[in-house]
């Protein structure tokens, strides 16, 4: 799977409506189909119809997201799904610098 960069971001709210519309890997905007893929927080894959390749997110009531994940980080809960993904995805990008580090260094002869 190819890396997910989001390039674009409008997360629009008012009193009663919250909706946080991501685009992703500088795709352009395009009329799409929205795919649920978290009925508790209201999250959708957009698709290009034509394509079927996925072009962005859209999260409705996304503040309420936000608020349960900081949440969760607050209280260190690191059996919830959010923390242990930020961690594991931490935990991957040190190993990968790690690696990086260890390739540039000339090899100490002993």
């Amino acid at each position: 799977m190819e890396k997910i960069v989001i390039t674009y971001v409008n997360h629009y709210h008012q009193d009663d409506f919250d909706e946080l519309n991501l685009r992703i890997n500088d795709l352009a905007s395009q009329p799409t189909s929205g795919e649920l893929v978290d009925d508790e927080h209201n999250a959708f894959l957009q698709v290009n119809p034509e394509t079927k390749h996925v072009v962005g997110a859209t999260i409705v009531y996304a503040s309420d997201w936000f608020a349960e994940i900081a949440d969760a980080f607050q209280r260190a809960d690191v059996n919830n799904p959010a923390v242990k993904f930020f961690l594991e995805q931490r935990i991957k990008e040190w190993i990968a610098e790690r690696e990086e580090r260890e390739r540039l260094e000339p090899a100490i002869a002993v």
